[in-house]
């Protein structure tokens, strides 16, 4: 809970999508709430006596439900409150995060749960300490940026390795920020591209740009900076777009040339079994970036990529069979 949903990859891809600055942003702790009917329906019953009997992941699942409006019951965030309470009081790490969630945001205010800064921090700590990784991925962006505790770099970074290792990907994203720029551990490229690879394989659309930038150092490779900025846009990261728009090179007589060995070294490394680089391949013969575009190939290349279990390239495949694969 408390999480992002699965990224869905709108393959639409820009024509061309400020020069690039690495940058981190904590994910919204909010979601939209629609209108649903006032009593719980009886299908939730379930996780009402798993609840009761002292389940604590059905209390957070049941609490989640009441927090958003979903699953066919009111939004009552009072509810949600005592129950994501009553896991968090059973050690549930994620019934701490999704408390903390309540306290952070403010959106609980409504039904008397102030904004709570202090207490946002207490069960943070509380979720993280129970291995919650998306608590402690929030607490580490809290001290990176001196937000409700005092600003402590060192700190961040312990917290963002600990949640990027529980594969929170937005931490791991965060995690090679620090390392590139030499905030609160030694500076390493290799850890931080690294992290940013990771992160941009779980659908992190800035672990794409930052990860991106890094091909634009020495050696510098701008086939695939551009391709990955490409991904980095779909993925509905801004600045993807724009560091593609003015990505140097982009437009020489070279890059043609470039772009049909790099074509040639993904096909040969995906057709060996290399889920990276299937999701690239097909972002390049989608987007036809030096190259003139080739969709079938691109479906194709997502195909394999989704057999080797790459989730990026399953939504792509999924967006192209429901009709999406046209660029704009």
């Amino acid at each position: 809970m408390n999480g992002r949903g699965p990224v869905l990859l709108t393959l639409a891809l820009l024509a061309g999508c400020a020069r690039p600055i690495v940058y981190v942003l904590p994910p919204p702790e909010t979601r939209p709430v629609g209108s649903v009917p006032a009593a719980p329906p009886k299908h939730l019953d379930p996780l009402e006596r798993s609840c009761s009997d002292g389940d604590s992941s059905g209390c957070v699942s049941l609490g989640y439900l009441y927090d958003y409006g979903e699953g066919g019951v009111s939004e009552d965030r009072a509810r949600a409150a005592e129950l994501y309470q009553r896991a968090c009081d059973a050690k549930n790490g994620a019934g701490c995060g999704d408390l903390a969630s309540l306290y952070s945001s403010g959106r609980g205010a409504k039904a008397g749960i102030a904004k709570d800064p202090a207490k946002a921090v207490e069960y943070y700590s509380r979720g993280c300490a129970l291995k919650h990784a998306k608590s402690c991925y929030n607490l580490g962006v809290d001290y990176q940026m001196g937000e409700r505790v005092a600003k402590n770099d060192t700190r961040a970074a312990e917290l963002y390795d600990i949640a990027c290792r529980a594969d929170d990907a937005e931490a791991c994203n965060n995690l090679g920020f620090m390392y590139g720029s030499g905030l609160g551990v030694e500076r390493d490229l290799g850890k931080a591209r690294d992290l940013y690879r990771r992160a941009c394989a779980s659908g992190v659309g800035r672990g794409c740009s930052n990860w991106a930038f890094l091909f634009e150092t020495a050696p510098a490779d701008l086939v695939r900076a551009a391709i990955v900025y490409r991904l980095a846009c779909v993925l509905g990261d801004a600045k993807g777009c724009t560091n593609l728009e003015s990505l140097p090179g982009l437009r020489s007589r070279s890059f043609p040339k470039r772009a049909r060995v790099v074509r040639a070294e993904l096909d040969r490394d995906c057709d060996k079994g290399s889920a990276e680089s299937c999701r690239l391949g097909g972002v390049l013969l989608q987007s036809g970036i030096g190259l003139a575009p080739e969709p079938g190939a691109a479906r194709d290349r997502f195909d394999e990529g989704c057999l080797l279990l790459d989730h990026v390239s399953c939504d792509a495949l999924k967006m192209i069979d429901e009709g999406h694969d046209d660029p704009p």
